[in-house]
């Protein structure tokens, strides 16, 4: 499990903690997207996941939930 609460637009590109959080992710089984936070847009969910297909390949095609 990871947790990558400090993932951003642009982490993809090494912007904020990006490539040490992205590297983290690349070692789980699956994705769940999780909020507390009821401002949090499905934009939001959009640009992680695009952060993480520009990050790897591996990571575009891993199994996804959200919650």
């Amino acid at each position: 499990m990871a947790d990558v609460p400090g993932l951003i637009e642009g982490a993809s590109q090494g912007a904020g903690l990006g490539h040490q959080f992205l590297r983290h992710v690349e070692r789980t089984r699956l994705i769940v997207h999780c909020s507390t936070e009821r401002r949090r847009s499905p934009g939001d969910y959009a640009v992680i996941n695009h952060e993480l297909a520009e990050f790897s390949q591996r990571l575009a095609t891993r199994p996804r939930s959200s919650s």
